[in-house]
């Protein structure tokens, strides 16, 4: 794929791009924990698709150095656990 197609056809490169990479690049940028729905909303996709998604991702994440933490129906990532003492 050429920086012309890229530059000329952001739609295109949207559908070429895989979803959990979409995911995992939104989770990076988000600000904070964010509802699936959010995310569906700026994929336009259905909330479903979102959240299987999202749970591969967990799943990948969870033997990694980051984790994606769920809570009252947000998610966001966050680092392992096991590298706190590193981290803080």
């Amino acid at each position: 794929m050429s920086n012309e197609t890229i530059t000329e056809n952001p739609e295109e490169l949207r559908r070429d791009i895989d979803l959990l990479n979409l995911l995992e690049a939104l989770l990076f940028v988000a600000p904070g924990a964010v509802p699936p729905a959010q995310f569906a909303s700026a994929l336009d996709l259905p909330v479903q698709e979102v959240e299987n998604g999202l749970k591969i991702l967990e799943a990948q994440f969870s033997t990694r150095g980051v984790r994606l933490q769920w809570h009252l129906g947000r998610v966001q990532l966050t680092t392992a656990p096991e590298t706190a003492q590193l981290v803080e």
